[in-house]
């Protein structure tokens, strides 16, 4: 695993671990306010529509949810940015570190432009921007409770049927909060490492752009397909079982080939290939050194075969 790969992994987790807390207290709070008003209008030990439509009660519970919920949203939503620029920001000074360390020469790389890194972090790859995606699932997660807590209603369910709705829709949205952080953190990093590639192309330094594959049994197909696949620095790579292209993993346009891609880019310089690659164990287990190979001459020596369930 690359030192890149490295820092990336560790502000992801930890992103990760605040949004999935933020989920908590959103579970939480609904929990709080639902759990009140079984205690003060129940009848029966069920909490009625009928009686909840008194006096604005649903209403005012609605409004004070629906607050807390585009709160911590846009709490998750500032960390899943902040998220995306750090790592594209890291990638793209800890690639131009490779390049100026290996050839012992200064390429001019420099700060780089907050007009550029905000345009990296809501480039529109699958269609939305990262803020229209966030803004698409906050309105969804929001309509979602709204319907767990009126449908429950309606038909006279028990607090504890109602809090398994809550839990049940919060831990989907975070389900899919983590999805775009881990997205869009791959994304950031592809295009951090290739518009460093790029910045040293243009100073003179003749490479291969080349895909990497994750080695072990959790890598896609078609992924599996471009593994050690090199095209030149400006051009595209093309999955030969898909036909999917783009400029690099996370950036293929297609969210089939983009989310929880865990695949790399690397630049070679022309007339070297390298030694050694890291690979994981198919287990998930610690990874190792091995000498360089690509994914399908891996698989036969693992002696992994797909098989039909």
């Amino acid at each position: 695993m690359s030192d890149i790969d490295k820092a990336v992994a560790k502000l992801t987790k930890d992103v990760e671990a605040e949004v999935v807390a933020n989920y908590k207290l959103a579970l939480k709070d609904i929990r709080t306010r639902v759990a009140l008003l079984n205690e003060k209008y129940a009848v029966e030990g069920v909490l009625t529509y009928a009686e909840m439509a008194k006096y604005n009660r649903y209403d005012e519970l609605i409004k004070s949810i629906e607050k807390n919920l585009k709160d911590i949203t846009g709490k998750n939503a500032k960390l899943i940015q902040g998220l995306a620029s750090e790592v594209y920001q890291e990638s793209y000074y800890r690639t131009a570190y490779f390049f100026e360390s290996g050839l012992q020469a200064k390429l001019g790389y420099g700060l780089i432009n907050p007009d550029v890194i905000k345009a990296a972090v809501q480039n529109p790859i699958s269609g939305l921007t990262l803020n229209e995606t966030l803004a698409k699932n906050r309105v969804n997660i929001i309509l979602k409770i709204r319907q767990e807590i009126t449908q429950g209603l309606i038909k006279g369910e028990s607090y504890s049927k109602m809090a398994k709705r809550f839990k049940g829709a919060l831990e989907g949205d975070a389900y899919k909060a983590l999805v775009v952080a881990r997205t869009e953190a791959h994304r950031c990093q592809s295009q951090g490492t290739l518009e460093s590639g790029y910045h040293a192309a243009e100073k003179g330094v003749e490479m291969w752009k080349v895909w990497e594959a994750t080695l072990d049994g959790r890598t896609r197909d078609s992924h599996q397909s471009l593994d050690q696949i090199k095209v030149e620095v400006d051009e595209d790579f093309t999955s030969p079982l898909t036909g999917a292209t783009g400029p690099g993993p996370g950036m293929m346009g297609d969210a089939a080939e983009d989310c929880n891609c865990r695949c790399t880019t690397r630049f070679e310089l022309k007339g070297y290939q390298p030694e050694k690659r890291y690979a994981r164990d198919v287990e998930g287990q610690r990874g190792k050194i091995i000498d360089y190979t690509n994914y399908e001459d891996w698989q036969a020596a693992k002696g992994l075969k797909i098989q039909k369930v």
